[in-house]
Formats: structure tokens, sequence, C-alpha cells
């Protein structure tokens, strides 16, 4: 069953008239699902004690679809709602690109380098293989995209596969591919790389690293490699020279306006018949000063 199609069943529960004020599912007993697929629902339900309901649901049809023995409903009042909406900033979070932090007891050499392109003809076993993700070879967006990702992916398979680099490490360097340091991102399909190569490291941890370069970046650096790879980082990026890696950090929200602003049109309330709905719809007349609703 869809959790919206079961969300719009639960709006029924609140023109039973559970409890004297708007209300929360809270523990459900007796679950049975009968049947999976169904597009639209008939539901009954009925009072099981105070606080409590019973539901049985049906497709268009009348067969069966899922049962509850007993749903308990918790109530909850415009207060809890208004001090919710005041404290839900500080769930919300936001990538920034900090200092990265270097460590010493890393040694001063990053061992052999070897250009993923010229792998093919090295016979003994590299330390480190460099692989250039670059976009722009194609015109249009979309085919670019796609011919870097179709590239990246068959090298990584093919670096994964090569018993010489069993022990190495993949660093794969695209170009404008991250906002790093307040930069623009330039390269798409750099940015499409960062999302694959990220799936293979959570499948490979601590054997691939992402390194982002500046625009004008045609190469990496030994030293700027070294550094980064002494970080111990999984994803990095080189601006003018400095490291930076990504962290979550807490999102700024502005203060919560107390009303819609225009309050000329229409606005439309899903489930505003009950629940949470109708505190919403009545928060929206009494606070905001709408005046249609739908």
């Amino acid at each position: 069953m869809h959790p919206a199609v079961l969300d719009a069943a639960l709006h029924a529960v609140g023109l039973t008239g559970v409890g004297e004020r708007a209300g929360l599912p809270f523990a459900w007993s007796g679950v049975e699902l009968y049947a999976t697929g169904a597009s639209a629902l008939r539901v009954r339900v009925s009072p099981r004690g105070e606080g409590a309901v019973a539901l049985e649901v049906a497709d268009a049809t009348g067969r069966p679809v899922a049962s509850v023995e007993r749903l308990d409903v918790r109530p909850i009042s415009e207060e809890q709602l208004a001090q919710a909406r005041a404290e839900y900033h500080e769930s919300l979070y936001r990538v920034d690109w900090v200092p990265a932090v270097t460590s010493a007891a890393v040694s001063e050499s990053a061992g052999v380098v070897v250009d993923f392109a010229e792998l093919a003809g090295v016979s003994g076993e590299p330390d480190v293989v460099v692989l250039r993700a670059f976009g722009g070879g194609v015109p249009d967006v979309p085919g670019d995209v796609s011919a870097v990702l179709e590239r990246v992916l068959s090298a990584v398979q093919a670096w994964l596969e090569d018993e010489r680099c069993a022990r190495s490490r993949l660093v794969v360097v695209t170009r404008g591919a991250v906002p790093a340091d307040g930069a623009e991102v330039t390269d798409l399909a750099g940015a499409a790389v960062g999302g694959l190569v990220r799936s293979a490291q959570a499948e490979h941890p601590d054997r691939i690293v992402l390194l982002d370069l500046d625009v004008d970046g045609a190469s990496v650096p030994s030293e700027a490699l070294h550094r980064a790879l002494a970080t111990r980082e999984p994803q990095l990026a080189l601006r003018d020279g400095a490291l930076y890696t990504p962290r979550l950090v807490r999102a700024a929200v502005p203060a919560a306006a107390e009303t819609l602003g225009s309050t000329d049109g229409t606005v439309l309330v899903t489930g505003g018949l009950s629940g949470l709905g109708a505190v919403v719809a009545r928060w929206l007349v009494v606070v905001c000063g709408v005046r249609r609703l739908v």
C-alpha cells in the first residue's frame, strides 16, 4: 500500500470525533495486510474506546486490503505545533566546505604515482593511480555527462579488477565540479562523477579519493596530491593551493513569518477537514488572514 494512500485513509479518523483535539497516530495493534497495489480505498472506522479506533480497508470493489484492530491516537495541541515549527530548523543541515587538516603521521611521499592512461604499460604495483574525469568533451551537456560517467565507471571497474592495484589508492580528479570556497560549479559531468564515485567509495572504503581542482587546473601538483592523501579524507577540493573538505553544518533559517504576505489568492490544504489539516486550516484563517481555502 502506498504511504500516501494510507495517509489519505487515516484522514477519515478525524471525522469520527476521537478526542476533543487534533491527534496523531500513535500506537498500532493487530495490523494485517491482505492485498497490495490498490490505488483507491474504502475505509471503515469504528471507535475502540477512548482515543482509539479500528480500521477496515478495502479497494474500490470492496475486496479487503488491510485491517487494524486498534489504532491509538495521541492528541496534539496548537501550542505543541507552534513549538515544533519554531524548533524544526535544528534538524536542517547543509554542506559546507571547510579547510582540510593534514595528519602529521603520514609519510612524506605518496609513493609510486601512475596516471590511469599509462597504467597498462606499468609492470610494477603502483601506490596511487590518478584518473582524470573532466567534462566538456561533448557539446551537449546530457551527452557529456553520459560519456564521462561511462568512461569513469569503466576505468574504476578496471582498476578494481587489476591485481597490481590491489593495495593502491585511486584518486579521481574533477575540475570545477563542487562549490568549494564559494566557487561556482562549472562542470556538470564532473559533479555527476562525484555521485558515482561516492557509491564506489561506500563499497571500497579508504581506497578511492575524490579531488576537485580549480576551473583552470589541468593536473594535480605532486605536493598537493601528497597533502590530499595525507588528510585521509574521501573527498577534497583544491582551491588556490588550499585543500577543503565537505562537512555538514546547521543551516541558517530566517525567522518564521507570522503571515503569508499576500492573502488574495487561494490556499490548498490537503486533508484540511480533520486532524492536523484542520489545525493548519484554522491557523491560515485566524493568524494569516487567508479568506479562500480549498
